[in-house]
């Protein structure tokens, strides 16, 4: 479903026009909302209007991060991704023995970084020769927990740059105002405008009636419509559930109650009236069919990574019934798709789906965690385990010290898939097992000073355990130490 076009095109206009402006400075673009506001939708958008109109605007390079993407929080792989998608759009746009220096300094990562950035921006004047209105596109900031040198390298990067637009997207939170504080302080000397924030707003009575007419016409009554405004309180995310839930003709028994009555119970206890209602919002989408409810739960709880394999490990069935459940749940979960680099092929929960399932429905039936533990190691063990395997025989193919451009290429590539199955699999233990994720853990350290591109490795591992919140178990000195023991 697509909800921009309700009180979004404006929004999305007005940043298109800052983007097209030949006016040869930079613009700073703050944009807030709440979860499930329209915020990684709206720059879904971006993404891909300049891609599918890039005979026309040929100048104009969008740069895509989001923080939640565990390959966006390294910096190794947001640089090698970036590079990659501006030599598949242009090859030549860095000459291919600066391309070969770059990726053999990023596997030869120094440990400040220093070098590696300052290769790079040098590299990047012939982007300013070029002309190119390089667009910065950075995602949910506020699951950052704090204001990071990987923000800082990532704008002093693109700040370097005389014709940059730089967009920035986080909920209203204290800490997201405390990132674009500090991004604000490292703009670089070029000439910047800053603009005010884009506040994704939630939807008004109007734009509501608006939305559910474009799908059911007039066949919804006034009264209904109010209700479900009320219901939503405009949420662009529960409005995309509720006409999902409807266009499956699966009555919601909250609607048919008197309105005054609803009122009522809104201004008496809002937070408890939402509740009920979200719960009774799952309670109805899991009864659609009859393995949707795990299936859901699951995707739930394990949301980093979607694949046929894990739903046909923890689901069973054949190809064709997996294929049949997938059409059922992907257009009532609304799942998130996302135009990164790295992740044009896969589609994730929507963070405030799995925000309602885990409250309201896992936390109620699992509260020892006895079922989520369990899914969690059949996951590991039937999926994660042979992947990382798979990617490890992989690398040894490839793991020579006179590798081609393309071997180059084909390592990193490997390593950067390796990396983030292993923070996933750590990710998810530290949920259910803390002590086995903190083993796990320590045999990751150990693996990476015994590989053969320990610094690049470190890096990796770095970024990847910095925002899974592994310093909830661990002191910050003590990851430090065992990721850098030599």
């Amino acid at each position: 479903m697509k909800v921009q076009s309700i009180g979004r095109e404006n929004i999305f206009l007005e940043i298109k026009d800052i983007i097209l402006q030949d006016d040869g400075v930079c613009h700073f673009i703050p944009i807030t909302g709440k979860g499930g506001s329209g915020k990684t939708m709206l720059f879904n958008q971006i993404q891909e209007y300049f891609d599918n109109h890039v005979d026309e605007y040929p100048h104009v390079l969008v740069v895509n991060y989001d923080y939640r993407d565990l390959r966006s929080q390294s910096l190794a792989a947001t640089l090698y991704v970036n590079v990659c998608k501006m030599l598949q759009r242009n090859p030549k746009m860095f000459p291919p023995e600066a391309v070969e220096h770059f990726f053999r300094m990023l596997l030869e990562t120094p440990e400040d970084l220093n070098a590696l950035i300052s290769f790079l921006m040098m590299e990047l004047e012939y982007l300013v020769k070029a002309g190119i209105r390089l667009v910065l596109l950075e995602d949910t900031i506020e699951v950052i927990n704090a204001p990071s040198d990987y923000i800082n390298n990532t704008f002093q990067i693109g700040a370097f740059l005389p014709n940059c637009v730089a967009i920035v997207a986080g909920r209203p939170e204290d800490n997201t105002y405390d990132h674009l504080e500090v991004i604000n302080s490292n703009l670089g000397d070029n000439d910047w405008v800053l603009h005010p924030p884009f506040v994704l707003a939630s939807f008004s009575l109007e734009e509501t009636k608006k939305l559910v007419q474009s799908y059911f016409g007039n066949n919804l009554s006034k009264d209904l419509i109010e209700k479900i405004y009320l219901l939503t309180n405009g949420s662009p995310i529960h409005l995309a559930i509720v006409i999902e839930v409807l266009n499956h003709n699966a009555n919601l028994e909250i609607l048919q109650e008197d309105i005054d009555d609803l009122v009522l119970q809104f201004n008496s206890d809002k937070a408890g009236f939402i509740s009920r209602f979200e719960y009774d919002l799952l309670a109805k989408i899991s009864k659609l069919g009859s393995t949707i409810d795990w299936t859901i739960l699951y995707l739930a709880y394990l949301n980093r990574r979607y694949d046929r394999k894990i739903i046909k490990l923890l689901m069973g069935g054949n190809e064709r019934e997996i294929e049949a459940l997938e059409d059922k749940y992907k257009s009532l979960l609304y799942l998130r798709k996302s135009s990164l680099p790295s992740r044009e092929k896969r589609e994730i929960l929507h963070d405030e789906i799995q925000r309602m399932i885990n409250s309201l429905i896992w936390d109620r039936i699992d509260f020892m965690k006895e079922h989520r533990k369990a899914i969690t190691y059949k996951v590991i063990e039937g999926y994660y385990q042979p992947e990382i395997k798979k990617v490890e025989d992989r690398l040894i193919t490839v793991s020579d010290k006179d590798m081609s451009l393309d071997d180059l290429i084909r390592y990193l590539e490997e390593s950067f898939n390796l990396a983030e199955l292993q923070n996933e699999r750590l990710d998810y233990l530290l949920r259910v097992d803390v002590p086995g994720g903190i083993d796990y853990f320590h045999q990751l350290s150990e693996e990476v000073n015994r590989s053969s591109h320990p610094n690049f490795f470190r890096l990796l591992l770095h970024d990847g355990v910095k925002n899974i919140g592994l310093s909830r178990y661990m002191p910050v000195k003590e990851i430090q130490a065992r990721i850098n023991q030599r």
